[in-house]
């Protein structure tokens, strides 16, 4: 029987032992300075600090960064990181900025600010693109509603006020990464932002990654013949969701071919057509894959026996192909909720519509980071881990850090279950110092 008992203990303080709560983050902070992250963060945003001493830019915003990876979700979390005595001592930082600190360069961001620090978020994307060696991605357009009570959040079409960011993810050898994003207002419709934000992600691709091939996944929101037609005209491989116009409706109640979807549920089926999309000077006809399933409800018309699907494509998969293919696009799901649960994207921390777009560039430049760290230097069967476990695994690590003999030493308990793992974690980073710059 195992003993549910506790000794009687003493509480006491150290006084001269220097120990840190936090020693993964002491590889993901010697992470983003081998990839030239902080060279990157001070290239573009340098000018926002005014004065010579205190603290730099990148020092501010990588202290947000460690918080969040760390599992806080409000500005004075921080405050736990400025009583890490270790964590400081290797980072060589006297202090961490104070809460407020952190508030107030955010409120120093313009427009061009957040677009050069988006910039800064899609460079890491990038990176890990080419480290990976990827010929191929699939990028995942996806809104979301985030609730908030703040004077500024509008009414969303659910009803409640909050706001309503749109999120570009690309997923590829295994790995999701963040692409550009907009913060967008509460009342802000779902379809507005799409076509400029895949032809800012596009431009880019094309840019740093040429010869990458770019499959584009979107619900009905994004059924447009400007996105489809853009789509087109880059080679880009799209998969749609349509809405289920009156139009659409009759052609595919003339349809007589269907048969069973494979790998569908019970009952479900699936045809194809074509349907012109868009006004007639500007438009174009488009494949679709429309599947259907008899309601369980009996009907009283014939028109409403089954509900439909439909998705509407420029490739030449099977029927089948193009279903599982935008099925799998539940995955941006997952994302979307790692974001908000693991990387604090549900809290909005300002009065101040810029100032919240920045914190929302910030946790997705957290999110790149784990990500990217994740795929280098860890093995594939710890990539689809959530931050919760890599926390309690790698990163909430106690550990003691002793200078002697001009060397700084971190210390780690022999009995630490993951620490080979971080062994040679350290020892890519630290001795052998891959090249990984951004």
């Amino acid at each position: 029987m195992i003993g549910q008992r506790i000794k009687n203990f003493n509480l006491g303080k150290l006084k001269k032992t220097t120990v840190t709560a936090s020693s993964g983050l002491l590889l993901l902070m010697t992470f983003a300075k081998d990839i030239g992250l902080i060279e990157a963060l001070e290239r573009v945003l340098s000018h926002l600090k005014k004065r010579r001493r205190g603290y730099t830019v990148s020092e501010k915003i990588l202290s947000f960064v460690q918080m969040l990876i760390k599992g806080g979700n409000r500005l004075s979390d921080i405050d736990v990181l400025r009583s890490d005595p270790g964590l400081m001592d290797i980072l060589m930082m006297e202090h961490f900025p104070r809460p407020n600190t952190i508030g107030d360069l955010a409120r120093k961001f313009r427009g061009k600010d957040i677009h050069r620090l988006a910039e800064v978020v899609m460079s890491v994307a990038s990176r890990m693109i080419r480290a990976k060696g990827l010929k191929a991605v699939v990028l995942d357009m996806n809104s979301s509603l985030v609730a908030s009570e703040v004077k500024i959040a509008e009414k969303t079409y659910e009803g409640y006020r909050g706001f309503n960011p749109l999120l570009g993810i690309l997923k590829g050898g295994g790995v999701s990464m963040a692409a550009f994003s907009v913060f967008r207002p509460g009342n802000c419709a779902p379809q507005s932002h799409n076509l400029s934000l895949l032809r800012k992600i596009s431009g880019y691709l094309k840019r740093h990654n040429p010869g990458l091939r770019l499959r584009v996944r979107m619900d009905s929101a994004g059924y447009n013949h400007r996105v489809m037609g853009f789509c087109e005209r880059e080679g880009h491989e799209f998969v749609i969701a349509g809405d289920q116009y009156e139009c659409i409706l009759s052609i595919i109640k003339g349809i007589e071919s269907w048969e069973p979807l494979r790998g569908g549920k019970e009952g479900e089926e699936v045809a194809e057509g074509i349907h012109f999309v868009g006004p007639e000077k500007e438009g174009a006809a488009y494949r679709f894959v429309v599947t259907r399933r008899r309601n369980e409800q009996l009907a009283l018309f014939a028109e409403f026996e089954y509900s439909y699907r439909v998705y509407f494509t420029n490739t030449d998969w099977s029927k089948h192909g193009v279903v599982y293919f935008y099925r799998q696009r539940a995955d941006a799901e997952n994302v979307i909720k790692e974001l908000k649960e693991g990387y604090a994207v549900e809290n909005i921390l300002s009065e101040e519509f810029l100032a919240n777009a920045v914190f929302f560039q910030l946790e997705l430049l957290a999110y790149n980071l784990v990500q990217y760290f994740k795929s280098n230097h860890l093995e594939r069967s710890w990539w689809s881990l959530r931050i919760k476990q890599l926390r309690y695994w790698l990163i909430n690590i106690a550990g003691v850090v002793v200078n002697h003999a001009r060397k700084t030493i971190l210390r780690l308990s022999i009995h630490y279950k993951y620490f080979e793992t971080f062994r040679e974690i350290y020892h890519l980073l630290c001795v052998r110092r891959v090249e990984l710059r951004i």
